[in-house]
């Protein structure tokens, strides 16, 4: 997703089994539908917001991928724990 998306939804199977290894999701999602993440190489997910606007996004079936890969959330304050920031416009781990 490109910064500043409002995307609201990412749709069933968007990206099952694609491969994808690290993803940014904008603070804008309020759903992901199932399977939309069924895909064994995802590591890292870059969220635009706060863990408690993570934990209120529907999440449906198919998507387990997403309760153990990486998730850093968006502080432009460097904080301790899994929070990151763009640099030059590439997101990156405090």
């Amino acid at each position: 997703f490109e910064q500043g998306s409002k995307c609201s939804v990412i749709g069933a199977n968007a990206f099952q089994s694609s491969g994808i290894k690290t993803i940014i999701i904008p603070n804008s999602i309020a759903e992901i539908y199932d399977m939309a993440f069924y895909c064994d190489s995802l590591k890292n997910i870059y969220y635009c917001g706060a863990e408690k606007d993570w934990n209120n996004i529907d999440i449906y079936l198919g998507n387990g991928i997403l309760s153990s890969a990486n998730i850093y959330y968006y502080s432009a304050d460097q904080i301790d724990g899994n929070y990151w920031h763009y640099v030059d416009g590439v997101a990156t781990k405090w």
